[in-house]
């Protein structure tokens, strides 16, 4: 189902997205990530997507075991026996770019039987479906949600966060009694720390994300819609290891930068210690100046669950960072005439065949 509009009208879609995950039959897909609970798993996609599979990737490794998202090119960096020994998830919508045939492939040539997709459509045009058909691979076809060809993800991506939430929990009640509230109050907060004056959220820059445990996903995703709309920088990092040297940035910066907090449960001492009230040293109230922008996004949920609230909170927020910065993602400037089409179909058969890194 494809939606025109804009991105301020495709979080009206948040709740139906949810709704469609609700529906999904997930039994097989769910038994790909149970099953072998001993394999690493390696899930693959490019672009808006990834931030869908670092959440699947986070869920399995809290599920089951050791995983990680990577990018396609990636892929050509991890040798042929630790491909051999996980198991691969491949996320794609039409299955035609040169991302996932590539990682297609490699994985149907080194470890069909441990290969699964999830793919929005198994046409024949789809090369993944019919690289994976030909090995003996599973592909799992999900019609999910998307507008009518945005440039950044948008609808969709909350599909996907509600597919895999339901894959590895079987908790489709959670999706139905989601409380979802899409007012900017509700989602996010944007003030001084203390006091003083701040920029403006079109004037900032530089969002410096700070992210743990069921927010990173949503933190990724944030930075993908950023910066592929070209509104702002944005730096990812985790809490704790902001403090080893990355608020030298801030300092030098602060007249157009803001902090982000991604928070949960598990993170509100911890932020507040550190940064909202500076406690923790030596009584010290006043490490980091009092004007310093914050940005809060935060939810009250500490479970999978989490993820999805923060998400469809982080899509609000974003939103009103374009409007102020007088912007449509879907459709963003181009100031440079940059053909938005070029780099996407590049081959990058250069970069990908020399062969896994030390081969």
């Amino acid at each position: 189902m494809a939606n025109k509009g804009t991105f301020k009208e495709s979080l009206a879609l948040i709740s139906e997205a949810l709704k469609w995950a609700e529906g999904q039959d997930i039994e097989e897909l769910h038994d790909f990530f149970m099953d072998n609970p001993q394999m690493p798993m390696y899930a693959f996609a490019s672009g808006g997507s990834y931030s869908s599979v670092d959440y699947a990737a986070l869920l399995y490794e809290t599920y089951k075991g050791m995983a990680k998202a990577l990018t396609p090119l990636s892929m050509s960096s991890v040798s042929d026996d630790a491909l051999k020994s996980a198991k691969i998830l491949i996320l794609t919508s039409d299955g035609q770019g040169f991302d996932e045939k590539y990682v297609a492939n490699r994985a149907a040539k080194l470890n069909p039987e441990n290969t699964c997709a999830v793919v929005k459509t198994d046409d024949k045009n789809n090369t993944v479906v019919k690289t994976l058909q030909r090995a003996g691979s599973r592909w799992f076809v999900y019609d999910w949600l998307t507008q009518n060809r945005p440039f950044i993800a948008t609808i969709d991506t909350v599909c996907k966060f509600g597919l895999f939430y339901k894959a590895f929990t079987q908790d489709a009640d959670g999706l139905r009694k989601y409380k979802l509230d899409l007012t900017p109050e509700w989602c996010f907060s944007y003030a001084p720390r203390k006091e003083g004056d701040i920029p403006s959220l079109g004037n900032i820059r530089n969002f410096i994300v700070l992210y743990n445990g069921w927010s990173r996903p949503v933190a990724v995703d944030f930075e993908s819609k950023m910066v592929e709309s070209g509104i702002a920088s944005v730096q990812l990092c985790d809490y704790r290891n902001f403090c080893h040297g990355r608020f030298i940035f801030l300092s030098k910066h602060l007249e157009d930068s803001a902090l982000v907090l991604f928070l949960t449960p598990r993170e509100q001492q911890f932020a507040k210690d550190l940064i909202l009230e500076s406690t923790s040293w030596r009584g010290n109230t006043d490490i980091f100046p009092r004007n310093t922008p914050i940005l809060k996004i935060e939810t009250e949920l500490d479970s999978p669950l989490a993820s999805i609230d923060l998400l469809a909170k982080m899509s609000v927020c974003f939103n009103e960072i374009a409007q102020e910065n007088g912007d449509e993602p879907c459709s963003p400037k181009n100031p440079s005439k940059i053909d938005k089409r070029f780099p996407k179909n590049t081959p990058f058969n250069e970069l990908a065949d020399q062969g896994p890194l030390g081969s």
